[in-house]
């Protein structure tokens, strides 16, 4: 691999343009440039190449040595070596006016505490009201142990990245403004990666800029001036996702973040950290297979390798409530805490009960009317509704429920995927489903699976009841008694309580007494019961 830094290219790009009496360069250029650098040195350089060399298309790799040489004869050069040594004094690092550490740490805190106001504002609850959870300083304590350069934070949409990232930050900041550390934290969203195509810079130009340095310098500038400093440099990215972009742009994105971290992987105070969905995570771990001694993952076993990001323990759900409502006594079983865990869920409650705000008040119908809520807002609301109903259909369809197999190979499904893939991708996004390869060295095996039994088992009652005309009758019991699983058999039968109480088919509760239940099963069915009637009796 040809190894040479970016501005070193850059410089070199320039020439080529001006070599072809370019002053701006355009898709379609690309071409023409092609022909000439053909004409003039014999060697043929493709459209495509000089497509990614320009940024017009993603790249995996870096340029080839034919690549560069091919450019630099191009400008009267004999290869790339002529092209450095007769560049030397542009090629060279500039000094910049004020290379302070001090200075550089003004100027990121500036953009860092910008990042850190937006999202806070954007928190579901009142950021203040939120809590400091204990899985990231252990994350990033066992991280900066290593030897590693970079880390990831994936999970989901709801498990509380961003917050849990925010409440990190500022212990940083304050660490600093302590005089207990020296580090400097640039933190800013993806979103803000949009002005890196603006610019028309690559995004170590962009972020140096920002840094009030010019685009001849890079990060080793910094980083060399660390040397007389304790302290690291954290380059925090929060929400690089690939729905957030157009295809090529998250391609060409993603390169240059790989670029910046494959440049300085080697120097110790340089720390890269990214938080994305697990969606995205699976789809491009791949990426850093080559450099994974240096990525410190900190995932588990049972998560299969897809998400590193916990979801709330009793106790953090105990400081929270008394956060948002220091009054209250709240009184967490394990029930509660097991279905409140999930911070999507926690915030659509807080929502709906802000004022007065209590766990104690639970009931066996809240945790149904959370996670209906949770569908309507990320599925039937939006982009993609019917086309996120549609794969839902087809999965549910495609288990065997008879059989109790609650996953499906993904090689079934592929013709829809691939007709809505953006539908699919957004449901791996917030959770609903989850893609896991349980590939072997002989076989291939990736499944799809609902990202938990909540949503399973309400995707089941859905489609049941689709199947027999959105009523409770005695066909649709006939169809839950054939479930494989009692539990399943409960609690789809809840979801069809539940949709027959809301749209009056009360008297249809009947047919109940049909229902192959055991005894504690049928207890159970009773108790929801009474508390849905309730419910909907005070609505």
């Amino acid at each position: 691999m040809t190894s040479f830094l970016i501005h070193q290219f850059d410089v070199l790009k320039k020439h080529v343009l001006s070599a072809a009496g370019f002053k701006n360069i355009i898709p379609s250029d690309c071409r023409v440039l092609s022909l000439q650098i053909f004409k003039k040195t014999n060697q043929r350089v493709s459209e495509t190449t000089l497509k990614r060399v320009y940024g017009f298309a993603y790249s995996k790799f870096r340029p080839s040595q034919f690549t560069l040489d091919a450019m630099a004869k191009f400008c009267d050069y004999t290869g790339w070596e002529d092209f450095c040594e007769n560049n030397e004094d542009e090629l060279k690092t500039k000094p910049v006016k004020d290379t302070s550490w001090e200075n550089i740490k003004h100027n990121a805190d500036k953009i860092t505490n910008f990042t850190l106001q937006a999202l806070k504002n954007r928190s579901g609850i009142p950021y203040q009201q939120s809590i400091k959870r204990a899985f990231i300083n252990e994350h990033f304590d066992a991280f900066i142990k290593t030897d590693c350069t970079a880390t990831i934070l994936a999970a989901p949409a709801g498990y509380g990245k961003t917050i849990a990232l925010c409440h990190w930050v500022e212990e940083k900041l304050a660490s600093n403004a302590a005089g207990i550390s020296d580090d400097i934290i640039l933190f800013f969203s993806s979103n803000a990666l949009i002005n890196v195509f603006i610019s028309g810079k690559d995004i170590n130009g962009w972020l140096l800029s920002l840094l009030g340095y010019g685009t001849e310098a890079d990060f080793s500038t910094i980083l060399d001036i660390k040397q007389q400093h304790e302290g690291n440099f954290y380059l925090v990215i929060d929400g690089l996702d690939e729905h957030m972009f157009k295809h090529d742009q998250f391609h060409i994105l993603l390169n240059q973040v790989l670029d910046i971290f494959s440049f300085y992987q080697f120097y110790t105070s340089f720390k890269l950290v990214l938080t994305m969905r697990t969606a995205t995570w699976i789809n491009y771990r791949h990426e850093v297979e080559d450099f994974k001694e240096k990525w410190f993952i900190g995932f588990t076993e049972i998560d299969d390798d897809i998400i590193n990001v916990p979801l709330f323990t009793v106790n953090e759900i105990r400081e929270l409530c008394t956060n948002i409502n220091p009054s209250i006594q709240n009184f967490i079983g394990f029930e509660v805490a097991h279905n409140f865990n999930h911070p999507l869920y926690f915030q659509f409650y807080y929502k709906q009960h802000k004022d007065g705000f209590s766990l104690n008040n639970i009931d066996h119908v809240s945790i149904y009317e959370l996670i209906t809520t949770f569908i309507l807002n990320k599925i039937y609301l939006g982009a993609n509704a019917t086309e996120k109903t549609l794969i839902i259909k087809a999965l549910i369809e495609a288990i065997d429920l008879t059989g109790g197999t609650y996953e499906v190979h993904k090689y079934k499904l592929n013709d829809i995927i691939r007709q809505y893939s953006a539908a699919y991708n957004d449901l791996l996004g917030i959770g609903f489903i989850r893609e896991l390869n349980k590939s072997s060295e002989l076989q291939y095996n990736a499944v799809i699976q609902f990202g938990n039994n909540n949503f399973l088992n309400y995707s089941i009652a859905r489609s049941l009841l689709y199947s027999n005309n959105n009523t409770f009758s005695p066909e649709l019991i006939v169809d839950i008694n054939g479930l494989y699983d009692n539990d399943h058999k409960v609690q789809v039968l809840k979801w069809s309580i539940m949709y027959a109480i809301k749209n009056d088919q009360q008297c249809e509760l009947k047919y109940l007494a049909e229902a192959s239940l055991t005894d504690a099963g049928r207890l159970e069915i009773n108790v929801f019961i009474n508390d849905m009637l309730e419910k909907n009796t005070h609505h």
